[in-house]
């Protein structure tokens, strides 16, 4: 049988099962539909933005990228996805809500993004907020530790600087009481020949009697002023230090507030996803119009692409071996 031949057996044999390929096809198309339309509950995706400030200084003040890594594989721990569930009351296991959400960062950004794909638009974005609620939560408590740290550290230099300015002030208040404003000489004429000699011209005094004449004159005390300077510098400088201790310790205590706040308040499914955060700007998932799946028309135009496909093998399969086993015969 030469090619040419083969060829047109076989389109005529197609043509010959034309009703049956189309049935077929079209059946398998319609059920495909059918089942896309009416049983396949459409799947949602929300995704939330989480923007991280990860501009830091090292000791030598040097800027750094922080690695946002460790955050994310902490975001994704029983622990927190317990918590997710727990907060919005969802009847999900923890490994069907890992599953269907994903926390990636964006390549050589500052960016994550958080999806998460669901059948109930309105819970997944919910979902998707609290996901960004609780890694804002762990770098906020983070970047808050690190500023702890820090200031604790600039406390000690601080009290300890405070505790010498203020034992310099004693000191210097203690030796002020005992040091005069001002110092008062006194001196003889006779001590001084010149003012002798104008004296004894001028008037009719001797100059036995003008020996007996006494000098008196004030000037201000050097090291007076000297120790009023220092007493004046000291307490502008304790100021400076008493400000910056009660600053510090207000930032302490407030970071140490906002760390407890956060590891032990629940956040309701009504909480508001705007939150404060310093190390963060989260922006939030709306709920989402539009399903990613199925992909309806896609489904049924492979559905019946397939079915063609395969109705054509069964159908030149079926001739060759039925050629083959009446030649054999």
């Amino acid at each position: 049988m030469t090619n040419n031949y083969r060829l047109r057996y076989f389109i005529n044999l197609i043509i010959s099962t034309k009703k049956v390929l189309l049935l077929t096809t079209l059946s398998i198309m319609i059920i495909t539909a059918c089942i896309n339309y009416f049983y396949i509950n459409p799947t949602f995706e929300a995704a939330t933005l989480v923007t991280v400030n990860t501009i830091k200084l090292n000791n030598n003040n040097v800027i750094i990228k922080e690695d946002l890594n460790p955050f994310i594989e902490q975001v994704k721990s029983d622990f927190v996805l317990d918590k997710i569930i727990t907060n919005l009351n969802l009847k999900q296991t923890r490994t069907s809500l890992k599953n269907s959400t994903g926390i990636d960062l964006i390549k050589n950004s500052n960016l994550i993004r958080i999806k998460v794909t669901g059948t109930d638009p309105s819970t997944i974005s919910k979902i998707s907020n609290q996901f960004a609620y609780q890694l804002g939560a762990v770098l906020e408590i983070s970047d808050r530790s690190d500023i702890i740290v820090t200031n604790k550290k600039r406390l000690i230099e601080v009290e300890a600087g405070i505790k010498v300015l203020k034992d310099e002030l004693a000191k210097s208040n203690e030796l002020l009481l005992t040091t005069p404003e001002k110092l008062i000489t006194k001196k003889s004429l006779a001590q001084d020949p010149y003012l002798q000699s104008v004296l004894s011209d001028l008037t009719s005094i001797k100059n036995k009697d003008l020996g007996a004449l006494e000098l008196s004159s004030e000037e201000i005390n050097a090291l007076y002023i000297s120790l009023k300077t220092k007493i004046s510098e000291s307490t502008i400088n304790l100021t400076k230090l008493e400000t910056e201790q009660s600053y510090l310790i207000g930032t302490i205590k407030e970071s140490e507030n906002i760390i407890s706040d956060l590891q032990t308040k629940s956040q309701s499914p009504s909480t508001n996803i705007y939150n404060s955060f310093k190390t963060v700007v989260i922006t939030p998932s709306l709920q989402p119009e539009n399903a990613v799946a199925p992909k309806k028309i896609t489904n049924i135009a492979i559905s019946g692409i397939s079915t063609l496909i395969l109705c054509l093998f069964v159908i030149i399969f079926r001739e060759y071996w039925r050629e083959t086993s009446s030649i054999k015969k």
